[in-house]
């Protein structure tokens, strides 16, 4: 990738970022950077992302490489994310919630941040200097990897709720879904209610179109009709079991890292702009029908349930929290939330499943008609149309239109 140059980079700011980065050091000095994309155009939705190459001085010379994100700069998707108030949750989740999750254990599922002179940037660790990569989105996650990230997740799920009943008052204003908001403070709800509507319908067209899914198009049309109102119902936080989900584990937000022979042997969650306080059931189902894959979904699912219910139980018992959660009401829980996967498969998996040849730049478009044609193509792609179908029926089966 070519080096860039954006206005806010210079060695003063880098210099105050190192600062952070040496605990506090007086004396950096900054030799030479580079600057470059972290990912390709348009495989970023929300924000900009840009990985920072830092040779540095302190007592001896030094090197560093930083990933920095930055917010939209402008435009009608900016405005959307504003009203979404994306940008402030992830800060919030990061200078504030996290680090009070991991005061009360030693895991760790995120990037270290670092002091910004700049208070709506963020300045991470590049995990990929650690040896975290990033799997295949194209090829979905086996057994392994979903074994592995779903220990995590429970573990992450369990920090949280003990984190609630010691700071409640950090979570109070991510009770909103950032899609499907009850309220609406910030005036995003009926352009969320309209791009919900023409995704469907846009999707509807598409599933008309494959073979073997013509049963799926009524069932589809049918749910369709209060299709909005069932999901601010589902995704309104109840009297159950509450977590911090991170409200987007796909693929490209899940990074893996591997010992010597290749297992997998950690796990870390990037992205938390759409983190949001609910059911632990909607992370699990946004992770399971976007980036499992056919054959985990197919022959997999109770085990690996269970032990994601296990972990958390284990988790909580360990940090002497009096929750717990059974089978019975995971199971209950699962089956309440059910019809999210619909979202999923509509919304998510498009987006997972995009043709890298053709992926849209969603930062760019000036209407929301413009923005709904970018993010709709992905249902052209060959990958999407690919895995929809088996996708679709397990969804059926999961009691996603009931």
């Amino acid at each position: 990738m070519d080096s860039l140059n954006p206005y806010w980079l210079n060695d003063n700011y880098l210099a105050q970022v190192l600062r952070s980065v040496e605990d506090g050091a007086k004396e950096v000095k900054v030799i030479k950077y580079r600057c470059q994309r972290a990912v390709p155009p348009g495989a970023n939705y929300l924000s900009h992302l840009f990985r920072v190459s830092v040779e540095y001085k302190t007592d001896r010379v030094k090197t560093v490489s930083l990933i920095i994100k930055t917010p939209l700069e402008s435009g009608f998707v900016r405005e959307v994310m504003e009203k979404m108030r994306v940008n402030t949750q992830e800060l919030k989740v990061y200078n504030e919630i996290l680090p009070k999750m991991y005061a009360l254990h030693s895991m760790r599922i995120s990037a270290t941040p670092f002091l910004c002179p700049l208070k709506s940037f963020l300045v991470l660790e590049d995990l990929r200097e650690n040896g975290y990569k990033m799997a295949d989105r194209l090829q979905q996650l086996d057994f392994v990897h979903c074994h592995r990230f779903l220990e995590s997740l429970a573990r992450f799920h369990a920090l949280s709720v003990l984190a609630q009943q010691r700071h409640p008052e950090l979570f109070e204003e991510f009770r909103l879904h950032p899609f499907f908001p009850k309220d609406d403070p910030e005036g995003s709800k009926l352009t969320m209610q309209e791009q919900t509507i023409t995704i469907m319908n846009r999707h509807v067209d598409t599933v008309e179109k494959l073979e073997d899914c013509e049963r799926f198009v009524g069932m589809i049309r049918k749910i369709s009709i209060r299709f909005w109102d069932k999901m601010v119902e589902i995704t309104t936080p109840g009297d159950g079991l509450l977590v911090l989900n991170h409200g987007d584990t796909w693929t490209n937000n899940i990074m893996f890292k591997y010992n010597d022979t290749g297992d997998v042997v950690d796990v870390k969650l990037v992205d938390f702009q759409l983190s949001h306080l609910n059911s632990f059931a909607l992370d699990i189902i946004l992770f399971w029908f976007s980036s499992a894959n056919e054959v985990v979904r197919d022959h997999h699912r109770e085990e690996l349930f269970e032990v994601y219910r296990q972990t958390l139980n284990t988790t909580l018992s360990e940090l002497q929290c009096n929750e717990a959660l059974s089978k019975e009401d995971f199971d209950l829980e699962m089956k309440a939330k059910a019809p999210f996967a619909i979202q999923v498969t509509q919304g998510l998996l498009g987006v997972a499943m995009a043709d890298p040849q053709c992926v849209q730049d969603v930062t760019t478009p000036e209407t929301n008609d413009a923005l709904m044609y970018c993010f709709t193509q992905n249902f052209k792609s060959k990958y999407y149309r690919e895995v929809l179908p088996r996708t679709l029926a397990q969804i059926e089966d999961f009691g996603a239109f009931q």
